[in-house]
């Protein structure tokens, strides 16, 4: 009997211990595992680290030089279109050469760090600057016409911007706008898929100036967009009523070219326009400024009146270091449109 018993607990012995070891091995292998993870997770970070230093290893100033050419070359653009617009001649010329002034003044700067910059294979596109400027006045054209075009054979629309009076707004809501004639409206019209349409009108009761999109041939309906003031900025382009995002303005995006800006300004009771304020646009339409027709006043500050602009810019920017060369094609056209 006490060898059958010592035979037992020997057994057992063995048992417990070999439960140990399993228990010890598989912590060591459970620590091995961790251990590897740790030292794979550090080796991917390092090379993820080193990767990425070498990528913006003066990356982050060529970017930021990128940056400085549209923002630069926007500039050049603005102050062009504002004071040497006489003729497409002149306001080119002008855009040409501020923008070698920028070139050649920012290439120095650079420079003093062993950075060679530079601008190269810049293009012109000409465009029309169709605006008024007499707030008081009402939106109709030169000869007193409140439905108009603007212009047609339009590919293109930049810094389009609305500043309307709120009192002299027709009163209407988002579900009849396009029920009557008395609500000024733009139209977008590229004489097949699309004719959008956007109406702006004010709330009599709260004061606000309200936007609204439809659709003319679908009957889609978008908005409304609202602000409270006296004068109301509508951002055609940038999509923004007041100063704040406005969702129904997004169908500028989506305009087939070639299209048609209209304005539609007639009261149906009076046949007196309802609306007064000013506006201005820039599209690539350069026609419009050189032959303006009956629309459009020649003498700059007679409202309205169109001359000539440049539309847009594009050009090679360079950066180049010891370590890096970065080459990108850029196209500048402040405030555009995405169609």
């Amino acid at each position: 009997m006490a060898d059958v018993t010592a035979g037992a607990g020997a057994s057992g012995a063995g048992a417990r211990d070999r439960a140990q070891l399993l228990l010890v091995a598989g912590l060591v292998m459970a620590v091995t595992l961790v251990v590897l993870a740790l030292t794979l997770n550090t080796v991917i970070y390092t090379e993820n680290l080193a990767t990425r230093s070498s990528d913006i290893a003066g990356g982050d100033d060529s970017v930021r030089f990128l940056d400085a050419t549209e923002g630069g070359v926007a500039g050049v653009l603005d102050h062009a279109n504002r004071n040497h617009n006489g003729s497409h001649a002149a306001v080119r010329a002008n855009v040409s050469a501020d923008i070698e002034t920028w070139r050649n003044l920012t290439g120095r700067s650079y420079a003093v760090n062993g950075v060679a910059t530079n601008l190269s294979g810049v293009t012109i596109t000409n465009g029309s600057r169709l605006h008024q400027a007499n707030g008081s006045r009402t939106f109709t054209d030169a000869n007193g016409n409140s439905t108009w075009t603007l212009a047609s054979g339009v590919s293109g629309t930049r810094q389009f911007r609305l500043n309307v009076t709120n009192d002299s707004l027709a009163t209407a809501t988002h579900a009849t706008v396009d029920a009557t004639s008395s609500v000024f409206y733009v139209e977008f019209n590229d004489q097949s898929s699309s004719r959008w349409r956007l109406f702006v009108y004010r709330n009599l009761t709260t004061r606000t100036v309200n936007v609204t999109a439809v659709d003319g041939l679908l009957g889609t309906r978008r908005g409304p967009c609202s602000a409270r003031d006296d004068q109301v900025f509508v951002n055609v382009t940038a999509g923004t009523v007041g100063g704040e995002p406005c969702s129904a303005l997004s169908f500028v995006s989506d305009l087939q070219a070639p299209y048609t800006v209209t304005y539609n300004d007639t009261e149906l009771t009076l046949g007196n326009p309802t609306v007064n304020g000013t506006y201005h646009l820039i599209v690539d339409d350069e026609s419009v400024a050189r032959s303006p027709g009956p629309a459009f006043n020649d003498a700059p500050g007679n409202s309205p009146w169109a001359d000539a602009a440049v539309y847009a810019v594009s050009y090679d920017a360079i950066y180049e270091t010891a370590r890096l060369r970065y080459n990108a094609s850029v196209r500048v056209a402040p405030d555009e449109s995405d169609g």
